[in-house]
């Protein structure tokens, strides 16, 4: 199956070969991208494709071009773009990285996006990987974040978050077009715009993409069994994901649905006697509800308490601390 196409029109042949190189290495682009250096050709792929969005350096974007009929059109500003100017087709500035001009762009076409075809995005069985516990200072997001880091170097990876007090917001803060709420409140309009606002609320983490979580106290992240499923869904169909990293247990009337989304639960412990007594009255109720295969699921794992390095790169550092140790030891044993 094909994706929408994406075109690139830019006289700068470096430019126009590197963007469309990134750009289709790009986990969650709903896009397959082609760069012209010459109009001619563009012009005569327009006709010949059904091109859905067309990038055009600001050098180049007269009104005969931008009066083509692609759904989308975004001019690359050769200046920096102020917040409302100009009119028309909307600009990005065009020397900024790549994934910042990726995110933008991004944004600006979920806002108009058809909806979408399901069957768009052909891609391997996406992998679903929880982390949870039902016990705190237990590693829990280290270890999430550390497989995530990992796992990235070689596949597409998403990490979401689904705690309403996560405690990244600081570390990862939303890059200027919303959160985990505002994806969800995107999600239940069904307007077909899902992947695209996706795409361009992420965040780059080296190579692992992070949708930045709900703003703590500012917003309430009420995360029912229907939303789930739509974002489940998306990541799935509509993004170029291999492994979904989900960190936490949703607030949801109905967590068996999530927990059995999942193709394997990580669950950190800890080994004093009130951390026991939780995770035993956890396994106790998944058996009272007859979940026996979803507990088959899950890895109790008891990590050994580690000192955290107080230096500020924290996060950035995780794949090569003692939870990296941990993440890669995982993986190589769950085949992920």
């Amino acid at each position: 199956m094909k994706r929408k196409i994406m075109a690139l029109f830019d006289t700068d042949a470096v430019y126009a070969v590197h963007f469309a190189e990134y750009a289709g290495r790009r986990s969650g682009i709903p896009f397959e991208v082609h760069a012209f250096t010459d109009r001619e050709a563009l012009e005569a792929f327009v006709r010949k494709e059904k091109v859905e969005l067309l990038l055009v350096s600001s050098a180049e974007a007269d009104g005969e071009l931008l009066a083509w009929p692609v759904p989308k059109i975004v001019v690359l500003s050769e200046e920096p773009v102020r917040d409302g100017e100009g009119s028309g087709c909307p600009r990005v500035f065009k020397y900024q990285s790549q994934a910042e001009v990726i995110r933008e762009v991004m944004a600006y076409y979920g806002q108009s996006a058809p909806a979408a075809d399901p069957a768009v995005v052909a891609k391997p069985k996406m992998k679903t990987v929880a982390v949870i516990s039902p016990v705190g200072r237990c590693g829990k997001t280290s270890l999430a974040l550390a497989l995530g880091r990992i796992l990235s170097m070689t596949k597409p990876v998403l990490y979401v978050n689904l705690e309403p007090f996560s405690g990244l917001a600081a570390a990862f803060p939303a890059a200027g077009e919303g959160s985990l709420t505002d994806l969800l409140f995107c999600l239940r309009q069904e307007d077909g715009s899902g992947a695209a606002r996706l795409s361009g609320m992420t965040v780059r983490f080296g190579n692992l993409d992070l949708l930045p979580p709900a703003k703590p106290g500012r917003e309430g992240l009420s995360v029912s069994r229907e939303d789930w499923e739509r974002l489940w869904r998306l990541v799935r169909d509509e993004s170029g994901y291999e492994v979904l990293i989900v960190d936490g247990i949703p607030e949801m009337s109905d967590v068996l649905a999530f927990l059995a989304s999942c193709d394997v639960i990580f669950m950190p412990v800890r080994q004093d006697p009130g951390s026991q007594a939780k995770t035993d009255e956890f396994f106790s109720w998944l058996k009272e509800q007859d979940a026996e295969e979803t507990a088959r699921k899950i890895r109790r794992l008891r990590l050994k308490e580690t000192q955290a390095a107080a230096d500020g790169h924290y996060f950035q550092d995780l794949p090569y601390t003692v939870y990296g140790g941990w993440a890669k030891e995982l993986i190589r044993r769950e085949g992920l």
